[in-house]
């Protein structure tokens, strides 16, 4: 299938939720449908084929399928938890759009095009905050983040057109190089929260719903990332340029924002030990590995940069769903108040454990070798230790908040937070088929938290299960880009 099928349909049912939402059922059977499709439409895009749109070059690769597929997948279960727990109406409309931007951004062959098309995503994005449950200044944070997202977005794209001239890339010295492989960095530093640009990535949680979170911080800034590191490898890379300066800069950079993130995730002021601000400075921390995955300039950490994006946005996903969970079941998410949670909900911990595997990675896992490498090709005597300290730090948070769920039985849930079935009173004629089949769907209503936890589980465990490694997407992964041969310098 042409990857222009995916685009249409994605950001069309997107436009027609957003204009029926006067009719709440309408939009949502809309935005249900559009996501649907857009899963089917993805596992049908065919592999290594191109297609033109708006006199743009579209490049269907084995890796942007998964990633719309798994995206469409993870967009689709994620809407269904927000409609059983926090219900926001227009996350939908603003995952379509976001999806349709994301086969945009990984499919145009122009790469400035591309990080337009990605920061663009990443505004309608903003979509996700429009919520009665945002807190006071949720409009001053939403400016806010839309301007720093702006300011990366001018960034990038003036980094990646800066080896470009008229006739394609051009030959250029260390310090032209250099000068745009700092320019690329900065963006990603902004758009990613790396520290000291973290701030808004931090306090934008407050005015979302939990199932926004993975949308706003996850998912559409590493749509720059990727789009960055193709960049890098057609571009910087198929010179034979030095820019090793500007790699000393990044891997200190991305090192110390893994360790200052981690701290700041584990000494947290009383007023905001939640849930919240765990996840939150989690990806800030997160930042830090992909820093250091681009400012490594080397082939041989490809594959596991790109395949480590999916395990970071499927984690946050599985993260954020089992912060909606807890929210849901037990009404707030201040971590000492979570006393018993383990306990009372043990499937709930069992998605917990599911999404920081996937994200932090344990010893098997291709989530945590993909880390690994990353650290190993990047950085070198005390960098390295200062990233290690990091990753390791990254765990305590996760670890503190499983012991508090179990170490003692803490309060029993409300009956509606509880599995429950309902039976109808009457019997069937149990040789009226129609009868009987009423009967056993009238018997087989789930409370809405109860499907939740199913949900949350379901996202927790295919976290993991994705971040056990599979030889297709590694395959998929793997192949590098073809390097943009430079053309003539101007002027000789």
């Amino acid at each position: 299938m042409d990857i222009r099928v995916f685009v249409v349909l994605a950001i069309a049912s997107a436009a027609f939720s957003l204009l029926t939402r006067g009719d709440r059922r309408v939009s949502l059977a809309i935005a249900l449908i559009g996501l649907v499709g857009s899963i089917g439409a993805a596992y049908l895009i065919g592999e290594s084929t191109s297609a033109e749109l708006l006199d743009a070059r579209l490049v269907a690769t084995p890796f942007l399928r998964w990633f719309l597929v798994i995206g469409s997948v993870g967009a689709l279960l994620a809407c269904l938890l927000a409609l059983a727990t926090r219900w926001q109406p227009d996350l939908p409309a603003a995952t379509l759009a976001a999806l349709g931007g994301c086969a945009l951004a990984l499919s145009i062959d122009a790469m400035p095009i591309a990080l337009l098309a990605a920061t663009a995503a990443g505004a309608l994005g903003l979509i996700s905050l429009a919520t009665p449950h945002a807190e006071v200044g949720a409009t001053r944070l939403m400016l806010g983040y839309l301007q720093g997202l702006s300011v990366a977005g001018a960034v990038a794209i003036v980094a990646a057109a800066w080896l470009v001239g008229a006739n394609g890339p051009v030959v250029f010295e260390a310090a032209t190089g250099g000068s745009a492989a700092l320019a690329m960095a900065l963006a990603l530093a902004i758009r990613l929260g790396a520290v000291p640009f973290h701030r808004p990535a931090a306090r934008i949680v407050g005015a979302a719903v939990p199932l926004g979170i993975p949308l706003l911080l996850a998912w559409l800034p590493v749509l720059m990332f990727l789009v960055a590191l193709t960049w890098s490898h057609r571009v910087l890379l198929a010179q034979p340029v030095d820019i090793g300066a500007v790699r000393v800069l990044l891997v200190l950079a991305g090192a110390g924002t893994l360790l200052v993130g981690a701290i700041a995730a584990v000494l947290r002021p009383a007023e905001t030990d939640d849930v919240q601000h765990v996840i939150s400075y989690g990806i800030v921390q997160d930042a830090g590995f992909f820093l250091l995955a681009f400012g490594a300039f080397d082939a041989a950490v490809w594959r596991e940069a790109r395949v480590w994006s999916l395990y970071f946005v499927a984690s946050k996903l599985g993260l954020a769903a089992w912060l909606a969970a807890i929210l849901a079941v037990r009404g707030d998410a201040a971590i000492p108040s979570l006393e018993g949670w383990a306990r009372r909900s043990p499937l709930l911990a069992i998605a917990l454990v599911g999404a920081v595997v996937a994200g932090l990675g344990l010893p098997g896992f291709d989530s945590f070798d993909a880390r690994l490498a990353i650290i190993q090709s990047a950085t070198d005597r005390v960098l390295r230790w200062v990233a290690y300290g990091g990753w390791l730090f990254a765990y305590v948070p996760f670890v503190r908040i499983l012991w508090i769920g179990l170490r003692t039985p803490g309060e029993s849930l409300p009956l509606p937070a509880r599995f429950r079935l309902r039976v109808p009173r009457e019997r069937p004629d149990w040789r009226d088929a129609r009868a009987t089949l009423r009967y056993v769907a009238d018997a087989a209503v789930l409370s809405r938290l109860t499907i939740a936890t199913i949900l949350t589980v379901m996202l927790g465990l295919g976290a993991a299960f994705l971040a056990l490694g599979h030889a297709s997407l590694s395959e998929a992964a793997a192949i590098l880009p073809e390097p943009i041969v430079p053309g003539p310098t101007p002027g000789r």
